[in-house]
């Protein structure tokens, strides 16, 4: 469930996640899968990948880092 997930992360729910260690607030990309198991296969895929990597995925897909959180929580 990518809303509770990303409203939990947005809350800091988990104190020693990278989002509240980082101060992280915005959702900027993300990918849909028909599995569980994809999504966590991806999600291993992408942290093993440079810091320089991941911009450059993002930039590609969300130029200006818009939240899409907002087009998400309405789901």
């Amino acid at each position: 469930d990518i809303c509770t997930r990303v409203r939990d992360h947005k809350s800091r729910c988990y104190p020693t996640a990278f989002s509240a260690k980082y101060k992280t607030n915005r959702l900027v990309f993300m990918r849909h899968f028909m599995t569980y198991e994809e999504a966590l296969d991806y999600e291993y895929y992408i942290k093993g990948k440079r810091r320089s990597w991941k911009i450059e995925l993002i930039e590609k897909e969300n130029p200006k880092w818009r939240d899409l959180f907002d087009d998400i929580r309405h789901w």
